[in-house]
């Protein structure tokens, strides 16, 4: 057996500050399972200019060449395995790093210091909970206002209840997940959601899927498919977030997996029921490993926007207490192992889930669905508002129509209404639509293009918001949703009838009921159009109150937003004096948004 020692170490020419770097080297025993700690554990150590030192993990990994047979993604092996480390140097300067490991048998080695220079670079870091306890900014202080979709994996057979939507070949693989993030790119859309699942990008599964080894042994197909993913992210300005874990594998209730789960007892693994992954040592020792697996991985990339822990976990055991406890632990081993120190959550399905948990600190900010089910979207983004009050940051993660369904058009419609209805509530991004080949096939994109438009270079932060709902003079069933402070305003006006339709029916029945109603209130509106038409009568003379808002006097540039199309807004100038009481609109014939902001400030 020869000498535990690292070779072929290749280091980066260059380091730059908050871009992630990588050295490989090669490892001089080879071992039955490299992603075993308790056979063969590896760090690096970093020393930056100020002398803070910095442990990161080790990973075993391969390089692949990805070609495509016909629209299937082929990826081949290049080179033997090895090992690698990523440090994204956090301030510019001289750093010092070195390699140690030790193995069961008692093999131990630690390469000499070497060092590098990072410069200074322009990049923004990596992605915090605010000092405010309510949005999301840089390490360098930016303001970050995500526009996020989900984007699990390349296709969602669920999409079959709405009608026939395209559904690009899953075979495709990366290159499929490739072009939801150029497009999400185009569209100014900053951050996407994918599951690490068995339909993509999962590292464990059965051994007789293609790719996978069971468990604790990873999928290094996978896990290049995700570094691929995350470098075409970071070059079009996009971030990822990763679901760690779903409902289905662990759940025997609906979208259930647990038959082919390899933790199943039937499939050789360690428990006899799912509920049991949160209580099962062995199942808690093989989480714990795949968490430093991932944090060693991709821990040190500012392309990841935040780890989610779970999807639906409350499908998955109703043990509060175990779900809280298994929640802690790892989320403090992740943060712990994870250089970039991401923020971390979890979710819940269609509950305000486990209070005990939102208030830890292991969790950074609360999520949960939203799919309006008979309240109206408006009225149920209202209610997540008030229900996941936390003393941080809120994001709305399924929304869109109803969870089983309903038409087209109806979801086309409330994909286009969340965006702008979050941004006058207390959330910390835009709420995150599910059914992306949806918004891909009919190019609803832009949408969120629109939305990214009217919001660029705001900051939310040191204002006093009121958050109000008023009605809006002049229309029938017209509404104003509107965030006020001192110097500013925002303000959305929909229709009620057409946003905010109200219904009682029992669940499973709710889908067809929505896709009939809204039929009856948009007839000769098509959101599926580029120019979807007019939603309700022309409206003139339309008045918004303004009163109690607490504008300040003085002069304002005023900018009125069509929110259904690429046209610039309207730009005028109005006075507010310490008595005007509402603000006339322009002429307008469907839902659209405006800006107030004080001139000279």
């Amino acid at each position: 057996v020869p000498e535990l020692a690292a070779q072929a170490v290749a280091a980066p020419a260059s380091w730059e500050r908050a871009r992630m770097g990588e050295i490989g080297f090669a490892l001089s025993r080879s071992y039955a399972n490299p992603f075993d700690p308790r056979e063969i554990d590896v760090w690096g150590e970093f020393t930056d200019p100020a002398g803070t030192r910095t442990r990161v993990p080790a990973f075993y990994t391969q390089e692949y060449d990805r070609t495509k047979d016909g629209a299937r993604e082929v990826l081949t092996a290049t080179g033997a395995p090895h090992w690698a480390l990523r440090f994204t140097p956090r301030v510019a300067g001289a750093h010092t790093w070195t390699i140690t490991g030790s193995d069961r048998a008692g093999g131990r080695f630690a390469t000499p210091p070497a060092r590098f220079d990072a410069a200074p670079g322009n990049g923004h870091g990596f992605v915090r909970v605010d000092a405010d306890h309510e949005h999301f900014s840089f390490d360098d202080g930016s303001f970050f206002y995500p526009i996020s979709y989900n984007i699990r994996s390349p296709r969602d057979t669920i999409d079959a209840r709405i009608g026939a939507v395209a559904q690009p070949d899953e075979a495709g693989g990366s290159y499929v997940m490739e072009d939801f993030i150029e497009r999400m790119a185009k569209a100014s859309v900053s951050v996407g959601r994918i599951w690490m699942s068995p339909w993509f990008g999962s590292l464990e599964w059965r051994r007789d899927v293609t790719g996978f080894h069971g468990l604790g042994v990873y999928n290094l197909q996978n896990a290049w498919r995700i570094d691929h993913l995350l470098e075409v992210a970071a070059k079009r300005g996009v971030l990822l977030e990763f679901a760690l874990n779903h409902h289905g594998p662990f759940t025997e209730a609906y979208d259930s997996q647990w038959r082919d789960n390899p933790f199943n007892a039937r499939n050789q693994g360690p428990l006899t029921h799912p509920s049991q992954v949160m209580t099962d040592p062995e199942a808690r020792r093989l989480f714990a490993d795949r968490y430093r697996y991932i944090a060693a991985r991709w821990g040190a990339d500012p392309a990841v926007f935040a780890w989610t822990m779970w999807i639906e976990v409350d499908t998955v055991s109703d043990d509060t207490a175990a779900t809280t406890a298994c929640h802690l632990e790892l989320a403090h081993l992740l943060k712990e192992l994870d250089q970039g120190k991401h923020v971390i959550s979890t979710e819940f399905c269609n509950t305000p889930g486990i209070v005990a948990l939102w208030q830890s600190p292991e969790i950074e900010y609360a999520q949960m669905g939203g799919y309006s089910s008979g309240t109206g979207l408006v009225r149920t983004f209202q209610e997540r508002a008030r229900e996941l009050q936390f003393g941080k940051p809120l994001i709305i993660e399924e929304y869109g129509g109803h969870a089983q369904g309903g038409s087209l058009p109806w979801i086309a419609h409330e994909i286009h209404d969340g965006p702008w209805t979050g941004w006058m509530l207390k959330l910390g991004g835009t709420p995150m639509p599910w059914w992306w080949n949806v918004i891909f096939a009919n190019h609803l994109e832009r949408f969120h293009q629109r939305f990214a438009q009217y919001i660029a270079g705001e900051d939310l932060r040191g204002v006093e918001w009121k958050l109000l709902q008023r009605k809006v003079d002049g229309g029938e069933h017209l509404m104003a949703l509107i965030r006020a402070g001192p110097r500013s305003a925002y303000a959305w006006i929909y229709s009620s009838y057409v946003t905010d339709f109200q219904f009682r029916e029992q669940y499973w029945s709710q889908a067809n009921v929505a896709k009939t109603l809204y039929g009856q209130h948009t007839k000769g509106f098509d959101a599926l159009a580029a120019d979807p038409g007019q939603l309700f009568p022309k409206v003139s003379g339309a008045t918004v109150p303004i009163a109690g808002l607490g504008l300040l006097p003085g002069h304002y540039a005023l900018e009125a937003w069509d929110t259904w199309s690429s046209a610039p807004p309207e730009r005028s100038e109005v006075t507010i004096a310490a008595d005007t009481e509402v603000i006339m609109l322009p002429e307008f014939n469907r839902d659209c948004a405006f800006k107030l902001r004080r001139i000279g400030e």
